[in-house]
This record gives structure tokens, sequence and C-alpha cells, in this order.
């Protein structure tokens, strides 16, 4: 309607997508949730911020992220993010200061501290490696 579109073609056109079903706050946010994690390796955290802030409703959202929790392994991931930033934090000579790097770096991605917690002995170990 802002276009000036008239209001019984806009009401037209929102029927037909919401029949084919291309006006769903849930596909959209389990597409959403799925693109971002495989495509950028974010964590449920920073993928619950970005549908927070493009509108979607929070029992849409609490729904996908449970979804998403229990369908990845964070720990594993966490790894694997780690593994490849492997040069960078290995400059920092400081065991502690090189922890804390990491832990801001994936908590940055969108991952719980619990599962930082658990990851990081396997990947300093595996840096030391």
């Amino acid at each position: 309607m802002k276009k000036g579109f008239s209001p019984e073609i806009s009401e037209q056109v929102v029927d037909e997508f919401h029949q084919k079903d291309l006006l769903n706050d849930h596909t959209y946010a389990r597409k959403f949730s799925q693109d971002k994690h495989n495509l950028k390796l974010w964590g449920p955290k920073k993928i619950k911020s970005a549908l927070y802030n493009k509108g979607v409703p929070k029992n849409v959202i609490e729904s996908v992220i449970q979804d998403l929790r229990q369908e990845i392994d964070q720990k594993d991931i966490c790894l694997e993010l780690a593994l490849k930033r492997r040069k960078h934090f290995l400059r920092e000579t400081d065991e502690y200061k090189r922890k804390q790097k990491i832990f801001r770096y994936l908590a940055g991605k969108g991952y719980s501290s619990d599962a930082i917690q658990r990851s990081i002995p396997i990947i300093i170990e595996q840096l030391d490696a």
C-alpha cells in the first residue's frame, strides 16, 4: 500500500503468500538459523539475537533455537572454530590471555559459556600439539 497499490490488491497478494506458505515466521526462522549455522558457524545466541532484531516472535525464536541446540554439538564446533584461527591464538604466549581470547572469540560467535568452558581444555591441548 505504501507503493501505491490498492488495499484490495495488497490483501490479495498477502492471502496468496499465506496460501503458498511464504509468510510463515517459523519456516523463515528455521531456515535462517540453519543457514547461519551451516554457512557462518554462528552459535545459538547470535542466531537468537539476529532473529529478534528481525522481528520474529519470541515463541518462534525459542522453538527454533531449542531445535538447533539439539541438532548441533557446540563443543565440537567451538573446537573447529578455534583451530581455524590457530595461528592467531598461538601469537599469545600467556596461556591465561590465550584462553581469554579464545573465550571472547567463541562467545562473539554466539556459543554458550558452558560449551566454551568444556571445549577450552581440548582447544589448548590441540593448539599446543
